[in-house]
């Protein structure tokens, strides 16, 4: 089986490719001309380069188009940046999306998130209304699939939550890191879903076996307040733990105070709004939809402490932490 792949330099996508290698596929690892590959460079995949301004095309013989590059920026202060997220998020899947037509692609397998739930049946007008700029073009990513849908793609969309495993260099990382050293001292007043990074690349497999045709699955994990997981963190990489939960008006402030700053000093923030709204309070997902994902793409949802384990065993493998 052969595979092409995007998104293999961020946590997921990296978890993936080591799954798919691992099961024998044949990867193609699509890279824009300025990504890292360092961390990729033991891996045994190949490497094509990609530019968002020109035309895609995707080599021979592809039978699953595993779309998991995204821009998650909380942080966009401007116009441009705002112009930049659309296009990473909304019009390179688009232009896969038609890559994968014309090349007869049997599955195109795509990853969005779960916080575009609530406007699953909701059109491109709603859609442009959402606030929350990487919520805004992740939904628009949808729809657009929707219309290659329409012309004989057979799509899969998978929605996970806040991900927690191996490979993470620069996302939920940074909470251990601040925990192991004493840095972190507030946690958000909210309750959110946590996913295994592992067993989401394992279900972005199952997916293209197994999944239904037009199916938007919701991978959820362990519904839990954010300082619960600070707890485990702590109790893991067995540190004293010295955040606690803030008031959301404090947070919000701090997210003003952050976001005022940036504009000065040109340094992202901290604390943006758009992260707030992203990671604050979620209801639990509903049964039926956990049942769905378990039993159409085999997806388990393994303890949270395992999780957390097996991302603090990795940090400290590759030196983040000690």
């Amino acid at each position: 089986m052969r595979a092409f792949l995007t998104g293999a330099t961020g946590c997921l996508g990296h978890c993936l490719l080591v799954e798919l290698i691992n099961q024998g596929w044949e990867v193609i690892v699509a890279h824009r001309r300025t990504s890292d590959l360092s961390r990729l460079s033991h891996l045994n995949g190949k490497f094509q380069t990609y530019e968002l301004k020109n035309e895609i095309k995707l080599p021979l013989g592809i039978d699953a188009v595993f779309h998991v590059a995204g821009n998650t920026s909380h942080y966009n202060p401007n116009k441009k940046a705002l112009d930049i997220q659309y296009a990473d998020n909304v019009l390179l899947t688009e232009k896969l999306a038609q890559a994968a037509l014309e090349s007869n692609v049997k599955r195109f397998i795509h990853i969005s998130t779960g916080a575009t739930r609530f406007y699953r049946f909701g059109d491109v007008k709603m859609a442009q209304s959402i606030k929350n700029s990487y919520i805004r073009t992740k939904r628009l990513a949808e729809l657009k699939l929707y219309e290659a849908m329409k012309k004989g793609l057979d799509i899969v969309i998978l929605s996970p939550f806040v991900l927690i495993g191996p490979y993470d260099y620069v996302n939920y990382s940074q909470i251990f890191t601040g925990i192991a050293n004493q840095s972190l001292h507030l946690a958000l007043p909210a309750e959110i879903d946590f996913s295994d990074t592992e067993e989401t690349a394992k279900a972005c497999i199952n997916a293209f076996h197994k999944g239904k045709s037009f199916e938007n699955y919701l991978l959820g994990g362990h519904h839990k307040t954010w300082i619960s997981l600070y707890e485990m963190i702590a109790a893991e990489l067995n540190v004293p733990l010295k955040a606690s939960p803030a008031p959301l008006p404090l947070v919000k402030v701090k997210a003003l105070i952050d976001e005022s700053w940036a504009r000065i000093s040109g340094k992202k923030p901290e604390v943006t709004f758009d992260l707030v709204r992203m990671l604050g309070y979620e209801p639990e997902i509903p049964y039926q939809e956990r049942l769905k994902s378990e039993k159409e793409i085999d997806y388990f949802i393994p303890p949270l402490e395992q999780s957390v384990k097996s991302c603090a065993n990795w940090m400290k493998s590759v030196g983040l932490i000690k």
